[in-house]
Parts: structure tokens; C-alpha cells; sequence
């Protein structure tokens, strides 16, 4: 049973690969911390905002810049209040959200 777990796991690691030019690990990590900062920016400040959309957009950024800069919103925003994660991390979050 666990032979047949680990190769239906290669088997779905290496799918997610071949679809694009990320790592699978880094791909899961950038649409997860999207839907994070997305979802905190309509809770916080616009309460109809797009998640979809904004998810979207942001993790159609995949060079290591914008990487980068998506993990550093992320970072900022993580475990702060709407307070202070909206005026606190205008900076690290422009060009994700509005």
C-alpha cells in the first residue's frame, strides 16, 4: 500500500511540474500565500473585493522578484491585526493587491 501511495505521489508531483517552470513546492506555496494575502485584503479593507481575480493575478507573478515580493507581503501581513497589517505593510504588498 505504501509503494502505491509513493508512486501516485511522484506520479501527481511530477504532472504539477510539467505544467509549468516552478518547482511544485514553490507553485503550491505562491498560490497558497496568494489566497492569503488576497482574502486578508477583502476582509480588512474591501469587503466585495475579487479574491479569484486577485489570486490569479498574483500567482501569474512568477519571476524571483515578484516571488519575492509576494512572501515579503505575506510575511508582513502574517499573524498581524487588520490595523496594522493594512498600514504597516502598504510597501511589501503594492502590486499584489490595489
Amino acid at each position: 500500500m505504501k509503494a502505491k501511495m509513493l508512486v501516485l505521489f511522484t506520479l501527481v508531483i511530477a504532472a504539477v511540474a510539467a505544467c509549468g517552470k516552478d518547482d511544485p513546492i514553490t507553485a503550491i506555496d505562491r498560490t497558497t500565500d496568494c489566497r492569503d494575502i488576497c482574502h486578508r485584503y477583502q476582509e480588512c479593507i474591501q469587503s466585495n473585493y475579487d479574491v479569484d481575480e486577485c489570486t490569479n493575478h498574483c500567482t501569474d507573478m512568477v519571476s524571483s522578484d515578484e516571488t519575492s515580493k509576494i512572501d515579503d507581503c505575506q510575511d508582513c501581513i502574517d499573524d498581524k491585526s487588520c490595523t496594522a497589517s493594512g498600514f504597516n505593510c502598504l510597501v511589501e504588498c503594492a502590486g499584489i493587491v490595489p
